[in-house]
């Protein structure tokens, strides 16, 4: 989520200067207030400043992303391509269901085109400029096409059901539609990470040493097999020093990004990381904020539907409709400003 990995960020730009000699120990009956103080202590004013200014830019980028999302789709609207998509394919007849799945694929493929440069900045240029990715732009332009593609083939199928929904179930589509919500949230948090991880980065098994004795002694506690403990190579995307527990009962694994087992390794660090994620394994973290994500999209959806009515009432814009694929980039600058008022509740949900 976009609120941890800046989180992250502020932390290991604070920790670069800090040095790992003087890193917080783990340890029983110790005041987590004055040891917290006294790391900080040791960050040069300098470098927290830096870290200020980047988690502080991370916030106003929530704006600017927003604006910039708001004016591709009313470019997107304004050229009328999704409507020549749906015009072409009901020339051969009524296929609702191919409308769905190619208006909402060109859609997604037409705004990673026209986001490019602004994601160009936001997301691997200023990244680097704080030191927080090595990453050639190359390889993040590969992988931005490579996500491109999927998510435009995995979005359009999703927009198969939610629009049959719409077309059978009226005014209550948005409540029906929260149920596939419901289910791409878990496939998102839970599913995914498992199975799209190969496409993006090389794992192997995480070498013998210190570091997997470390994480094997916690892993037995949570009944995650040895085998499953894996290193992936992060470094190439991005530098922090992080892991995390993916997958669900009986499939769950731990992914150490190789970050971790670079340079002098303290283990207390290691072990402090990856005892955090598998706590929101064991506790069900990640079904909870599932929950609050379909809830949090299910009222959106919500306020989607009543702007489509107030919009379809204006003589202006009658043909206006939920059901027309088409009217996609409508649809998502209703829900991405109802997202960007809400950002608060998503953090309030992590942390």
């Amino acid at each position: 989520m976009l609120w941890t990995r800046r989180r992250r960020s502020y932390l290991r730009i604070l920790n670069e200067g800090a040095g790992r000699r003087h890193s917080l120990r783990i340890m029983t009956g110790f005041d987590a207030a004055a040891a917290t103080a006294h790391h900080l202590q040791l960050i040069d004013p300098a470098r927290e400043a830096r870290a200020v200014a980047f988690t502080q830019g991370s916030h106003w980028l929530i704006l600017w992303s927003w604006l910039v999302y708001l004016a591709t789709d009313l470019l997107i609207l304004r050229l009328g391509l999704l409507r020549a998509v749906r015009e072409r394919v009901e020339r051969r007849g009524p296929r609702p269901n191919l409308a769905a799945f190619l208006c909402v694929s060109v859609y997604i493929l037409l705004g990673a085109l026209l986001h490019l440069p602004w994601k160009i900045y936001a997301d691997w240029a200023r990244e680097r400029s704080y030191g927080l990715t090595s990453e050639p732009l190359s390889g993040w332009l590969s992988q931005t096409a490579t996500s491109a593609v999927f998510t435009s083939v995995l979005i359009g199928l999703m927009a198969i059901p939610i629009y049959a929904i719409i077309r059978r179930t009226g005014a209550r589509w948005w409540a029906w539609s929260g149920l596939v919500v419901a289910a791409a949230a878990f496939i998102q948090l839970v599913v995914a990470p498992v199975v799209l991880t190969p496409m993006f980065n090389e794992t192997r098994p995480a070498p013998a040493g210190p570091v997997r004795n470390a994480i094997e002694a916690l892993a037995r506690t949570t009944g995650i097999p040895a085998d499953h403990i894996v290193v992936i190579d992060g470094s190439k995307q991005s530098n922090r020093y992080t892991a995390i527990v993916v997958g669900g009962a009986g499939f769950a694994s731990i992914q150490l990004s190789d970050t971790m087992l670079k340079g002098d390794v303290d283990i207390s660090q290691v072990r402090a990381v990856v005892a955090h994620e598998m706590g929101h394994y064991v506790h069900l973290h990640m079904m909870i904020l599932m929950l609050v994500v379909a809830l949090l999209f299910t009222a959106a959806l919500w306020v989607v539907h009543r702007c489509f009515v107030a919009l379809s009432s204006s003589s202006r814009l009658r043909p206006l409709s939920s059901e027309d694929p088409s009217a996609i980039p409508v649809m998502h600058i209703v829900l991405s400003t109802f997202l960007v008022l809400a950002t608060p509740v998503l953090p309030a949900a992590q942390r």
